[in-house]
């Protein structure tokens, strides 16, 4: 823009008058009507010294101030205050002078200290003969665009922060040249140097062979047939790292509707897939421990899929002795070539951070050789595949009781979300093999207690107060006898007590409703069976609402008892013959001995054997236990000339049956001498024994025969006598046992046939609580 000329644009509101010709005159008027008519414009004339001589009325409207209001004032009224103290006005009066014109973009005032953006420029006027007079200052309101464009270049910052932030990159590809336009952000998502342009090829290059058929090509964009929204790998220029990218775009079309551009963003997305694959993983891995049985098996199974989802070549996960400070693995996950850790690890042996493990924190190593607690044991972590590593502590109630590691062989950052994800591995590992150990415990636990119960043969039941039905085991239903697996009501239950036991039953029961402990040993008499049993039953009411307990079929141990006291009475029996005995043979060797030498020899060998077969009678030692041994002792009283003859196999048996055996062979021996074979010169005694299995109970039985040769004829008695009846009890008194009598006239027979495993019992001797 020229100069203004105050020959022909000059004007005046003050009235002078125009000492022109009429011609220059009514141009002065034009060109003023002109100036006052552009109110989209304020232009604002002023002398040398930059006092308002002109004022439009665009001026007035755009800045408020009427003519009168500033012509004579000073023009940086318009100005802001810093631009004043600036001296602003006199700058562009400068530029203008030196230039021509001086640019004027900034913000000024209006009336009433209003700020507006205002855009124009400054110029010299001059007359005609080029001296220069004043300046004109034309200027726009231009607020709306300058907040406008100042908003764009906000959002043009924040889309690149945006685009920074979050890894997108834009490109467009030109479809006739195949030139690609980038921005930074989708050359750094490449690892290429930033260029504004650049072949497609050179970004289609990087993609990884197995992944580019999912990417454009110059062919598929010239058809359109190039897939938009695609996900693949690349391998970065800069690092050769491996990266996933996901690509979103659309072709922009010509008239004739080919394509003629890509345009797309892109972003690194590794992360993600990296994220989505540990979560699939983590579903994977869950479905797979619950199907197993072994801590060990499930700790390699998620050692196995964690080092799949970080790349890791050793993963480990064991129990810690936080008072030992090591660690024991019972099977780690190595890759090729990498030495297992398996077995126990000192701590200490590795660096300077179990108190950080046992504080709960984890131990994050990038690399060994730098970080200052492992930097002094480097070449034993590297030896190890242990260049890089991360440590899980787990923690349970304040004790450090396992740990997860994850280890590389070269130097690397661990993100917040690996680490996250190692932690959720371990609390996984965790729970699955404590789960496991509890269940094994809990199994072993129930086994133990059934086992307990199976060799103490005890029946357990629990009755529903309310319904009347008792539901009993195994074992308690045969001790009510009960032949099925039926519900059994209470009222069956108290029918099947013995009805001279009913009242002492009662009166339990009543005290334990009222809580106290049901323990009372009582005859039943079967629900199914109708069998007279005695049981043991001890229990407690639960909340008003169940009584449960445990009940033992003691029938055996009533019977025994019983036994116990035929036995003792025996005992006494036995005693008082064995004084009269001792008085007999003390008699008779003194009668017949030739001098008292003689005498005192043979008593004291006679009373000797009286007193082993007492000690064998009474006391019922185990070093009697042999077969041979208990019929030799009871019998060696009585076979001073070798007239029993014993033959059998090497048997032991228990105390209890050993006494019962060694009265029985008294028994016998006895009556041999008063009656039988022993009585006569030319008799004597076989003994035999034999084992063999039973044909209906499969098990082994003792067969004990007696047999009296070459006697005087036997007789029956008239009646039996006390020893007779032991003799017929047998040697063990169980059910399936037999003892036989046969009064041959050829002489006596004894025949036992017994449960081995009975007589082999461990059963408390007489005289036992």
């Amino acid at each position: 823009m020229c100069a203004a000329r105050a020959g022909r644009g000059r004007f005046q509101r003050t009235g002078r008058r125009v000492d022109r010709d009429e011609r220059r005159g009514a141009d002065v008027s034009r060109y003023e009507q002109i100036l006052q008519s552009a109110t989209e414009f304020a232009v604002i004339v002023t002398d040398r010294n930059g006092t308002v001589t002109d004022w439009n009325t665009g001026a007035e409207r755009i800045l408020g101030w009427t003519a009168a209001e500033m012509v004579g004032r000073d023009a940086s009224r318009i100005f802001t205050p810093e631009d004043r103290a600036a001296g602003q006005i006199r700058k562009e009066m400068e530029a203008a002078l030196g230039e021509g014109f001086g640019v004027d973009e900034r913000w000024h005032m209006k009336k009433g200290d209003e700020r507006f953006w205002a855009s124009g420029e400054m110029m010299p006027l001059r007359e005609d003969d080029g001296r220069q007079v004043g300046f004109v200052k034309i200027l726009r309101d231009r607020t709306d665009q300058h907040l406008a464009g100042v908003r764009l270049e906000e959002l043009q910052g924040q889309l690149a922060q945006a685009q920074e932030a979050g890894g997108v990159g834009l490109c467009t590809v030109e479809i006739a040249t195949g030139t690609l336009t980038a921005t930074p952000g989708f050359s750094r998502l490449y690892g290429l140097p930033h260029l504004d342009t650049r072949p497609a090829d050179d970004f289609g290059a990087l993609v990884i062979p197995e992944d580019r058929h999912l990417v454009s090509s110059d062919a598929t964009r010239r058809t359109g047939e190039a897939p938009t929204d695609v996900t693949y790998r690349i391998r970065r220029a800069d690092t050769g790292e491996v990266r996933w990218i996901e690509r979103k775009g659309d072709f922009q079309r010509g008239g004739d509707g080919r394509p003629v551009r890509f345009v797309g963003t892109a972003r690194d997305v590794t992360d993600q897939v990296a994220s989505r694959r540990r979560q699939d993983m983590l579903l994977a891995t869950g479905d797979r421990l619950r199907d197993l049985t072994e801590p060990a098996e499930i700790a390699f199974v998620a050692c196995e899929a964690l080092a799949s989802a970080l790349g890791a070549g050793l993963v480990g996960y064991g129990d810690v002795d936080p008072l030992a400070e090591t660690i024991t693995v019972e099977r780690d996950w190595t890759a090729p070539g990498v030495a297992s850790l398996a077995g126990t690890l000192r701590f200490r042996d590795f660096g300077s951070y179990v108190e950080d493990l046992q504080r709960g924190e984890t131990v994050i190593v990038r690399d060994c050789e730098t970080d200052p607690r492992t930097r002094d044991f480097a070449e034993a972590l590297k030896e190890r595949h242990a260049r890089a590593f991360v440590n899980m502590p787990v923690i349970e109630r304040g004790v450090f009781v396992a740990l997860l590691y994850v280890s590389t062989d070269r130097p690397r950052d661990w993100t917040a979300e690996e680490l996250a994800f190692v932690h959720d591995v371990a609390d996984r590992v965790r729970v699955a093999t404590e789960k496991v150990r509890g269940d094994r415990a809990l199994r072993e636990s129930d086994e133990r207690q059934r086992l307990a119960l199976s060799i103490g043969e005890v029946g357990t039941f629990d009755l529903d107060l309310s319904t009347g039905f008792v539901i009993l085991d195994e074992r308690a239903r045969a001790a009510f006898g009960v032949l099925d697996g039926r519900l059994v009501t209470q009222g069956e239950k108290l029918g099947a007590v013995h009805p001279d036991d009913r009242a002492a039953f009662d009166a339990v029961f009543r005290a334990a409703a009222a809580g106290g402990t049901f323990d009372l040993q009582f005859r039943t008499v079967g629900v199914d069976d109708a069998k007279v049993r005695w049981v043991a039953l001890k229990g407690r009411v639960i909340g008003g609402a169940r009584f449960i307990g445990a009940v033992l079929d003691v029938t055996e141990r009533v019977e025994a008892d019983e036994r116990r006291a035929v036995l003792n009475a025996e005992l006494a029996h036995r005693l008082k013959n064995n004084l009269a005995l001792v008085q007999s043979i003390a008699t008779q060797t003194l009668r017949s001995a030739p001098d008292m030498a003689t005498a005192r020899t043979a008593l004291t060998e006679r009373i000797g054997a009286l007193a082993k077969a007492h000690d064998i009678l009474v006391v019922g030692r185990r070093d009697a236990g042999d077969l041979r041994a208990i019929v030799a002792s009871a019998v060696a009283l009585h076979d001073e000339g070798g007239r029993v003859r014993l033959e059998g196999p090497a048997v032991l048996v228990g105390p209890k049956a050993a006494l019962t055996l060694s009265l029985i062979v008294h028994e016998l021996s006895t009556n041999a001498v008063k009656y039988g074979s022993l009585s006569v010169e030319a008799g004597h005694v076989e003994v035999d024994w034999s084992i063999a299995d039973d044909l209906a109970t499969r098990r082994p039985t003792l067969t004990f025969e007696w047999r009296e040769v070459g006697g005087p004829p036997v007789t029956p008695p008239t009646k039996t006598s006390f020893g007779m009846r032991l003799i017929g009890i047998g040697v063990s008194g169980a059910a399936e046992g037999t003892s036989e009598i046969t009064y041959a006239p050829e002489g006596l027979r004894c025949r036992i046939v017994a449960s081995l495993t009975e007589l082999q019992a461990d059963d408390e001797a007489p005289g036992g609580r």
